[in-house]
Formats: structure tokens, C-alpha cells, sequence
């Protein structure tokens, strides 16, 4: 390649070669070796930096469990460690049991699928303001039970068929915005998802993602049923 070229581009803040980029952000934890082995092909890593990981299951199948034992990891490791509680079940209680400092855990529990990406947002670009380089570890729990905004604005329970579609597009939009913060501020991002039925499926898997749409699919970094 042409030095002069090579020397040009260098100037450029946007642009540069492939080489130049870190391979990795680094990893944290699981806290269980075989699941770190399976998702990195290392015992002592787990879920990457710059990522986002999705926990996928039914109900009571522990996704939570994995979720808070990655934040009590982060802790231990020195890292900002998050939560977003959209189900509004978390408490210290359940957190000192499972290893987690609740005095340093940073906690948030909003109305709103687009509240929530707001606060992870703000959160990340609040550290980073005084802290460029400790790694941040996010967990949201559950993208499948955050209502879209208009949703939560809508003046009775009964719904529309257009209910799915506001939320896909809700979930795309957001996942657009959050995406590129990921890698440019080392922030590992962990969403737990829920598993619903398709309605008539008498054939094949009638699994479906709760969350609305299959936008989170294309975001993925790691992706774990439970």
C-alpha cells in the first residue's frame, strides 16, 4: 500500500486500518468455569467487553442468577457494575446472597424499554466523564417485560395488533443508538430475554423472543438459553 496514503489516513480520527484496532476489550466472568470455556474458549474470561450478551429462557430457569453472578465478577474485578431492574424484583437481600455488593452496585429501575436504554446511555457517558478506561458491566433484566413508551402512555390494558410492531421498532431504534457506545467505552452488556409461545403452531418450534421483533438477534455478541 502507498506510504503517502497510509500517512493521510492516519490524520483521519474515523478512519484507519484493521490492525490498529484492539483484537479485544477483555472479558469478564461468569463465574462458572465451564460456561466461561464454552463461551470464550478460556476457563478464566467469559462474556466480552464491547458485547452484548443475551440470557434467554422460561421462567425460574435462573437467568437472573447468571446475570447477577457476572455483576458480583465485575465487582470483584474492579469494574462498574450495573443493573437495570425493569422487573422491579431486585433487592439487597437477594444480592448480598448471591456474592454482590449492594453499596456499589449502581441500580435503576425504569418505566419504559427506552427509559431504560436512556439510563444506560447516560450512565456509561457519566463514568466516562471522570473514568476512561475501567471496563462497565450492564445487566438488564428483563428487555421482554419493559413496555415501549407507547405502550406505557396508552390510556387502557387492552392492546392493539399493532402492539408488537411499536415495540420491535422501539427495540431496533434503541439497539441502533447503544450498539457503538459498547466498543468505543468498554461496556460488556448483558439482557436477559424471555421465551413466549407462538399462538397455533402445530408443527416445528413454536418458540418465540418476547422482547418484539428480531432486531436484538443482529446485535448479539453471545447468545445463552437457559
Amino acid at each position: 500500500m502507498n506510504q503517502e496514503v497510509l500517512r493521510k489516513l492516519k490524520d483521519l480520527k474515523e478512519v484507519g486500518l484493521l490492525s490498529d484496532e484492539a483484537k479485544d476489550l477483555g472479558f469478564v466472568s461468569t463465574g462458572v468455569y465451564a460456561l466461561n470455556k464454552v463461551i470464550s474458549g478460556d476457563y478464566t474470561k467469559g462474556i466480552p467487553v464491547g458485547q452484548i450478551t443475551q440470557f434467554h429462557g422460561e421462567s425460574s430457569t435462573a437467568k437472573t442468577v447468571f446475570a447477577t453472578h457476572i455483576l458480583k465478577e465485575a465487582q470483584q474485578a474492579g469494574h462498574y457494575s450495573v443493573l437495570i431492574d425493569s422487573e422491579n424484583a431486585y433487592n439487597p437481600t437477594f444480592a448480598k446472597h448471591l456474592g454482590i455488593s449492594p453499596d456499589k452496585l449502581i441500580y435503576s429501575a425504569p418505566d419504559t424499554l427506552e427509559d431504560c436504554f436512556n439510563i444506560i446511555e447516560s450512565t456509561i457517558l457519566a463514568i466516562r466523564e471522570e473514568d476512561k478506561e475501567t471496563p462497565i458491566v450492564v445487566a438488564y433484566d428483563s428487555i421482554a417485560v419493559s413496555p415501549s413508551r407507547a405502550e406505557y402512555e396508552a390510556e387502557n390494558y387492552e392492546g392493539n395488533n399493532m402492539v408488537g410492531a411499536i415495540r420491535a421498532k422501539s427495540t431496533g431504534a434503541c439497539l441502533r443508538k447503544i450498539n457503538p457506545l459498547l466498543r468505543k467505552h468498554g461496556v460488556a452488556l448483558v439482557i436477559i430475554n424471555q421465551i413466549r409461545n407462538k399462538v397455533g403452531v402445530l408443527y416445528g418450534n413454536p418458540d418465540t423472543m418476547a422482547a418484539g421483533g428480531k432486531s436484538l438477534d443482529y446485535y448479539l455478541g453471545v447468545n445463552l438459553k437457559c
